[in-house]
């Protein structure tokens, strides 16, 4: 049957090393002993006498050709697991979305903790800098965000209303990423359902949340995540968060790099807790790179 939507299979680093080793080893294990043999075989005179029984008779040829047709057999079957699971990969790549990054500017934005103490003074500056950046000739759209697209997010563990764990098992994991206002308009990440963020998600009473299609198709299936309520919280801790209801599904972008799967994405607005660093992305209307000097300026 199915797995319960708490259970996560992961491929565990060490086991598959060890599991390499082992494999490597064991050629040369069961590979010595017919080199050894070999060595004290005499070619020449088995192909002069093809019918002499013994070491290189018929019953040894038999068993011989045996082994092979069966290791040829496992090779091939190891060959199509190979083969079917790249392939697989990339199926799994090429479904996600793909983000025109060449009109995009990133910068990353580290706030002094005593100046911008309290989360009330990181959203004014935030807001300050969105606002300035729009003002620029030359920017169609700014997003403020605590991660970037394949370079890094924190991992948190998923709770659904109506479906929590009984103990047994750990919540399973997926990513986090604070958000602002504009953040999908600004990367060209249409909704696929629902809406975006707006201004009053993130405040006391508007707790929302926008996840995406990976993480739909993984715990919610065919069942319409819209107006489901999630809470997530720091892998290791036991305080999760706010309940906030899901209000959009967005497409599949790969958050993390690396795996065969993209992760499973919650994006929350990033005024609900706001960190004091933060990306900044901007969305130009020409070349980004000319309007470094009025960003560093107003910045």
């Amino acid at each position: 049957g199915a797995l319960q939507y708490w259970m996560t299979l992961t491929i565990d680093g060490r086991v598959l090393a060890v599991l390499v080793l082992v494999s490597v080893a064991s050629v040369f294990v069961f590979g010595l002993a017919p080199a050894l043999h070999l060595l004290r075989v005499d070619v020449n005179q088995i192909i002069k006498e093809p019918g002499r029984l013994g070491a290189g008779g018929v019953p040894a040829r038999h068993w011989t050709t045996a082994f092979l047709a069966v290791e040829f057999a496992l090779t091939l079957v190891l060959l199509a697991v190979v083969v079917g699971g790249a392939r697989q990969q990339w199926v799994n790549q090429r479904a996600e979305f793909r983000l025109d990054s060449a009109p995009l500017l990133s910068m990353w934005v580290t706030l002094p903790g005593q100046t911008y103490e309290s989360p009330e003074s990181r959203v004014a500056f935030y807001d300050a800098v969105a606002e300035r950046f729009a003002s620029i000739p030359g920017v169609e759209s700014v997003a403020i965000a605590s991660a970037l697209p394949r370079v890094s997010a924190p991992p948190m563990q998923l709770e659904i209303a109506g479906r929590e764990s009984s103990g047994d098992f750990a919540l399973p994991t997926v990513v986090m990423v604070g958000t602002g206002d504009n953040y999908f308009d600004t990367l060209a990440m249409p909704p696929l359902r629902g809406r975006r963020f707006t201004h009053i998600d993130g405040s006391p009473g508007q707790e929302t949340a926008i996840v995406n299609q990976r993480l739909v198709d993984m715990f919610f299936g065919t069942r319409d995540p819209l107006g489901e309520l999630i809470r997530v919280a720091r892998v290791g801790t036991t305080v999760p968060g706010p309940w906030a209801r899901i209000v959009g599904v967005v497409p599949t972008v790969r958050q993390r790099p690396g795996g065969v799967n993209a992760d499973p994405v919650v994006y929350l607005p990033h005024r609900s807790s706001p960190s004091t660093t933060a990306a900044v992305v901007v969305r130009a209307a020409g070349e980004p790179t000319g309007l470094v000097p009025a960003i560093r300026e107003e910045l």
